[in-house]
């Protein structure tokens, strides 16, 4: 069996990422009780490692400029560190693609086109990438800004999951107006949702809302072989709570999916919950693209109705 680090879902052995959030998924380590204690101890040394291949980074120092310090999460693709520019002494956010990936030209393609859409994009709201390069053994890395603050989910969860409309249009703005200008340069980000978009200070102290992970983006300026939801393997482009129908049914993909990610998120902002819920992401998407979704003051009965045609 395997299990997804992230959301704790096991799955079938021939599973490679989660169906649910995308992360890879890893063996599911048996426990041994029965075990001298220098065993035990070598034991849980290697169940460790097994369980994050990623932990051998900590302290560790790439290409001798960025000393990494902190794993900060991982998804399907990699693993995110907080690092030290050694010769400046900035902190860092390094994203680290994993070996497996490393392998697969495709998902190293993909890793390079994240950081060239969000070199290309260059927006106050977006997060910004220094460098992207690899080391002697083949580690390949993307240096980007060390966003310090909290997600969008974790303000919500802070705020009882419902901020009023004011705020919401206050947060949303500056997203949308950083997915205008990508869009403008043919960059469609893909996975639109609260984990991914990240409240914070700028240097005078004022909010700033910064949209992250462009790691599903796509630049239609370019031959682009994963324009479709699904590719041979199976994978997910997306979050399927906030996935739009054409990525549901492999049509071809524009902007549009990135503002129908947008609204499901004010969605999920005025009203506390998702118009589609499941723990079958598949049927989340299915509804996606044949349901319609409840009036969002038929979810919340305190949001004035004025307000439904805004979000739907």
């Amino acid at each position: 069996m395997k299990v997804c680090s992230l959301c704790g879902k096991q799955w079938s052995d021939n599973t490679k990422f989660c169906p649910v959030d995308g992360t890879t998924v890893i063996d599911i380590v048996p426990r041994v009780t029965s075990m001298r204690p220098s065993v035990r101890n070598k034991d849980k040394e290697k169940k460790i490692e097994k369980l994050d291949p990623w932990a051998n980074l900590i302290g560790k120092t790439l290409n001798r400029t960025y000393q990494i310090e902190e794993k900060l999460g991982q998804g399907g693709m990699g693993a995110v560190f907080r690092a030290r520019h050694l010769g400046i002494g900035d902190a860092v956010a390094l994203k680290v693609i994993s070996e497996e990936h490393t392998k697969d030209s495709v998902m190293l393609a993909r890793f390079r086109r994240e950081a060239q859409a969000v070199r290309r994009l260059a927006h106050p709201n977006a997060v910004t990438v220094h460098d992207f390069n690899s080391t002697e053994e083949g580690l390949y890395f993307m240096v980007m800004e060390f966003v310090r603050g909290q997600t969008l989910e974790q303000y919500l969860s802070e705020q009882g999951g419902v901020v009023s409309p004011q705020r919401a249009l206050e947060i949303l703005r500056p997203v949308a107006n950083a997915l205008d200008v990508a869009h403008s340069l043919g960059i469609i980000h893909r996975d639109i949702k609260p984990a991914n978009l990240m409240l914070c200070q700028d240097s005078a102290g004022r909010e700033q809302i910064k949209v992250l992970d462009f790691g599903t983006a796509r630049l239609t300026t370019n031959n682009d072989p994963d324009a479709v939801l699904l590719t041979h393997q199976g994978q997910i482009f997306g979050t399927p709570f906030y996935m739009a129908p054409e990525s549901v049914l492999g049509e071809p993909i524009t902007h549009s999916v990135d503002i129908y990610s947008l609204g499901i998120v004010l969605y999920k902002m005025l009203t506390g919950t998702l118009p589609f819920q499941s723990d079958k992401s598949m049927q989340v998407m299915m509804s996606h693209a044949h349901t319609l979704p409840d009036l969002p003051s038929a979810r919340y009965p305190k949001l004035h109705t004025k307000h439904d045609g805004l979000i739907l």
